[in-house]
């Protein structure tokens, strides 16, 4: 299929519309980005981007993406002031109560907030001479029929502006986990996706801290997640101008204070103090931000028989994950990945595309929902498959406090690196084993977190 001079239209240009404008733009000689804010001069926060607030992981696989559709952004974000480093010997993980063994890895992790890596692939995108933008308005609907869709409607928000057509031989929702999509195929007649929901009730708060490069052994990056019973977990990454971005969460409708005193106190309740530590004696050098993320969605779009020619749902608005496990940006990335090597091939993307994403999510939504099906008050379905695993993750995170090779292949997995499956190949199972009878066994269901402990480690 010949693209070259067709136009593609893409609804929404946070990261998930930018990487797929960047997909879609050497295969059609013209893209536009609709987006309903305007876009800041620099790299500041954005009213239509709320979470960017908050502490944003860029997964080893989400980051690799993006350097191969902008060769060089990686450094260009450096001189930013972003950090870059080894994602397991530049961090600190405390997964399960357990404190994993720090190990050497080809895992890249970059520490950056969100409007600095959205503002420069935004600007890198828009310096492609057949992308553009059209800022500061509303989408009012697709136009076409069942069988295709033909463009987009729109009204810019300026005073007494009249409703446009935009004419499009593909439309691509990128409007996030609120997507009128379901909405607009019943209106043309169509089915809407089926819609699963796992209800989490998590609240979350962020703060910006000082940081020295003294603190927690020079470590960039602290990973505490929950250990049920226990609903809460945090997250630090150090970042631009010598701060860190430090955001605690909890399951359940637990509330996490926005003051610092209330913030403080959140922070012991972790399953290891090591985020406390670091926050305890200071002052946020910004107001503290809350937010709440009320379920995980994902609406299953590969399993409709019809579907418009000319239209496709990318990103969040295809899944919304839970955001403590940060994985929507780099699933974003792989899925413009697959998108771009679909136009390439030409011929109906709508089927291959929802089919290919849909195998993208089953990994990190798998690792998601599994993880928080540990709390009994989150619904969903426990199999005996489930509670194996369950069984299974229990011990290897156990070898992986003192076993460099589990430790790395369990967070090759959380970065999408590698697929669950390699948790159980044979050399990894022999280790876990092995690992039964040694002092794994015996290793805390709380990691201590102090810094003796961590150096106690490290020796070995």
């Amino acid at each position: 299929m010949e693209t070259r001079g067709r136009r593609v239209v893409i609804l929404g240009s946070s990261l998930g519309g930018l990487l797929a404008a960047r997909a879609l733009s050497d295969r059609f000689g013209r893209v536009t980005l609709v987006e309903r804010d305007r876009f800041p001069a620099g790299f500041e926060q954005r009213k239509g981007v709320p979470q960017g607030r908050h502490t944003h992981g860029l997964l080893s696989s989400g980051y690799r993406v993006i350097e191969e559709f902008f060769p060089g952004i990686g450094g260009e974000l450096v001189e930013c002031g972003a950090l870059l480093g080894d994602a397991m010997w530049d961090s600190r993980y405390v997964i399960g109560g357990q404190l994993l063994r720090k190990a050497s890895s080809q895992l890249c992790s970059i520490g950056v907030n969100r409007p600095l890596l959205e503002g420069q692939v935004r600007r890198r995108s828009l310096a492609l001479p057949n992308v553009e933008a059209v800022e500061d308005c509303d989408v009012l609907g697709l136009d076409g029929d069942a069988g295709r869709i033909r463009g987009v409607r729109i009204l810019r928000r300026a005073d007494k502006s009249a409703e446009e057509h935009l004419d499009a031989d593909l439309v691509v929702d990128a409007t996030g986990r609120g997507s009128r999509m379901p909405a607009w195929l019943t209106s043309l007649g169509l089915e809407a996706p089926e819609e699963e929901r796992v209800r989490v009730g998590v609240s979350y708060t962020t703060g910006i801290f000082p940081r020295r490069e003294d603190q927690v052994g020079g470590d960039r990056v602290l990973i505490v997640g929950a250990a049920p019973p226990n609903r809460h977990c945090g997250v630090a990454v150090a970042f631009e101008r010598d701060r860190w971005i430090v955001t605690l969460a909890s399951y359940l409708g637990e509330h996490v204070p926005s003051d610092p005193a209330g913030f403080a106190a959140s922070a012991r309740r972790l399953p290891s103090p090591i985020i406390h530590e670091l926050v305890r004696d200071q002052n946020p050098l910004e107001p503290l931000v809350t937010a709440k993320f009320p379920h995980s969605q994902r609406r299953r779009y590969e399993r409709l028989a019809r579907f418009p020619e000319g239209l496709l749902v990318f990103g969040d608005a295809l899944c919304s994950f839970n955001p403590i496990y940060g994985q929507g940006m780099s699933v974003a990335a792989l899925e413009a990945k697959l998108l771009r090597g679909l136009v390439q091939t030409g011929g109906s993307v709508w089927q291959r595309f929802f089919s290919g994403a849909a195998s993208i999510i089953d990994n990190p939504w798998a690792i998601t929902v599994g993880n928080d099906l540990r709390f009994e008050e989150v619904e969903g379905a426990r199999t005996r498959a489930w509670q194996w695993t369950n069984a299974y993750m229990r011990r290897l995170l156990n070898a992986a406090t003192v076993d460099a090779t589990v430790a790395t292949a369990f967070i090759s997995v959380t970065h999408l690196v590698a697929p669950p499956a390699s948790l159980f190949a044979p050399g990894i199972v022999a280790r876990v084993l092995r690992a039964g009878s040694s002092r794994a066994a015996t290793a805390p269901l709380v990691a201590p977190g102090a810094a003796g402990y961590v150096r106690e480690l490290d020796a070995e």
